[in-house]
């Protein structure tokens, strides 16, 4: 099937060495042809010089649009989609005990799952996203996570990367001090606190990604997912790297988001957890780290020089207190950076363009030296080429070019945000907010067009998702609220203790005793 983009200033997002032609990557007043799934030409008055004769359906008269490439959130949490609003002045290991308390909640459904996915998703495309990578996380260990994740995004049209989460180990096995640190009575009510077999997390994997690697014309993909590597056991990571490698797919996972998971490594191995991580032979370019926070220079310096990537998380980040992503740091040595809103509890958005704002501002605040500070360019990036390579697609997206995936979002160019249009990427960077997206569109069909969803009646959605979302606020929530309060103090604790053993900045040095 071929589509015709009339007439629209196409931002190519080509890296400046890239196409001679283009005046820093844009192109004005062009026409793109999709033929298929793919971008086959890009040029002025296309319809005439190919002598194309298409149905009026088939054309996007584009005049007054600015097409970009799709953006890519390559680290998202969907199934925290019912939580937006819910937690506040939480760090990490505080927060995660009220969204992902070890016991006293029952596991969510596959119904559950879609309906948050969906969410997330439609938040997803009106703000201009073609691809998520969702971390979807399940705890209980089954395939319901993925099944209803994936149907959420074969009902949308996205491109999705979902992800089978995994962790061997539980919760406190992964936290310094915590064990010696809770009470009798807790201990009991935390129960066993051991997860399914390494063996059969794998297997987990292998049964999800039987049933949707390569669905809806291979824009599902399933993808590994170590929740963190203080999460897993050696075992666990070193069947999770032959995975990978068996069927060349990425791997996902958190690492040294917070000072605490960075004085778990040290006092558990003695090294930092990227020198663990290369011992166990699991950097690579599949291997993308999520926030990578408390990396070391010799951290990054390893990082770049396997290929590897970082997703910055600017809302998360900030909202949990964890500590600015040393962006630049990463760019120069190699590494790839790709942008993500992180979850719906900590982001409090699947908006990928607040993201995007956050990305392009956020590091200014590392150093008062401007030569050494993200650029909106450097953001914009992230949120297209670097998310693209974060999956292993960079010969497929983040760029419009003859040849790449027809991923592409029109954004009105009459939103105040882009008048005028000095700049087109730092004002999306910048200026613009999500209502400026007009028109999705995926694989070379439209998703959304003159923001209506195409795929989906969003009003029934809307209402199925109200329904589920207060029926689990004021029956499930509070279940999980009480679980939380029985473990919090002896979490306090730890993380207080945690950040007493940081107090240098020298926090690679071993730690004082």
């Amino acid at each position: 099937m071929t589509l015709l983009i009339e007439r629209a200033r196409v931002v190519t997002g080509a890296p400046p060495d890239g196409d001679p032609v283009t005046k820093d990557g844009v192109l004005e007043d062009h026409d793109i042809l999709v033929e298929g799934d793919r971008i086959a030409a890009i040029g002025p008055d296309l319809a005439r010089r190919r002598g194309l004769d298409l149905a009026p359906d088939r054309i996007i008269d584009a005049r007054g649009l600015i097409a970009f490439p799709g953006l890519v959130n390559a680290h998202l949490h969907s199934n925290e989609s019912f939580e937006q609003g819910m937690s506040d002045n939480l760090p990490l290991e505080l927060w995660r005990l009220r969204t992902y308390p070890p016991f006293g909640v029952p596991p969510l459904d596959e119904e559950d799952y879609r309906l948050r996915a969906l969410m997330a998703g439609i938040q997803s495309i009106r703000s201009g996203v073609t691809t998520v990578q969702d971390d979807v996380i399940n705890l209980a260990g089954t395939t319901a996570s993925v099944d209803g994740a994936c149907r959420a995004y074969a009902e949308l049209g996205l491109r999705a990367w979902v992800t089978t989460s995994l962790g061997d180990r539980g919760l406190l096995d992964s936290h310094p001090f915590l064990e010696e640190l809770i009470t009798p009575e807790v201990r009991q009510l935390i129960g066993a606190d051991r997860p399914m077999p390494a063996r059969d997390q794998i297997a987990l994997f292998e049964a999800n990604h039987a049933r949707w690697d390569g669905a809806e014309d291979g824009r599902i993909r399933i993808i590994l997912g170590p929740r963190a590597p203080q999460r897993c056991t050696p075992e666990l990571l070193a069947l999770v790297g032959e995975a990978s490698e068996r069927h060349g797919c990425p791997i996902h996972t958190h690492a040294l988001e917070t000072r605490t998971q960075a004085v778990t490594a040290q006092r558990e191995l003695g090294r930092t957890l990227i020198a663990y991580l290369d011992d166990l032979d699991l950097l690579s370019p599949r291997l993308t780290l999520n926030h990578g926070i408390w990396l070391t220079d010799d951290d990054i310096a390893r990082l770049g020089a396997a290929g590897s990537a970082v997703t910055h998380n600017p809302l998360s980040n900030q909202k949990l207190g964890s500590g600015i992503c040393r962006v630049r740091r990463l760019l120069d040595e190699g590494v790839t950076v790709a942008l993500g809103t992180d979850g719906l509890a900590t982001s409090d958005t699947a908006d990928m363009l607040t993201a995007l704002h956050a990305g392009a501002l956020l590091n200014k605040l590392s150093t008062p030296d401007p030569a050494r500070w993200a650029s909106a360019a450097d953001a914009f990036a992230m949120a297209t080429r670097g998310g693209a390579a974060s999956g292993g697609m960079a010969d497929d997206l983040g760029r419009l070019m003859p040849g790449m995936k027809a991923d592409i979002v029109l954004f009105d160019r009459r939103h105040w945000g882009f008048v005028p249009c000095n700049d087109p990427v730092a004002q999306l960077a910048y200026s613009v907010g999500a209502e400026a997206a007009d028109t999705v569109i995926v694989d070379g069909q439209p998703v959304m067009r003159h923001r209506r969803l195409t795929r989906i009646d969003e009003e029934a959605v809307r209402e199925a998702v109200i329904d589920r979302a207060e029926r689990w606020r004021s029956e499930i929530k509070p279940k999980a609220i009480a679980a939380a309060d029985t473990l919090t103090p002896a979490m306090t604790a730890m993380y207080e203790r945690a950040i007493s053993e940081f107090a240098t900045q020298d926090w690679a040095a071993p730690l004082r005793r």
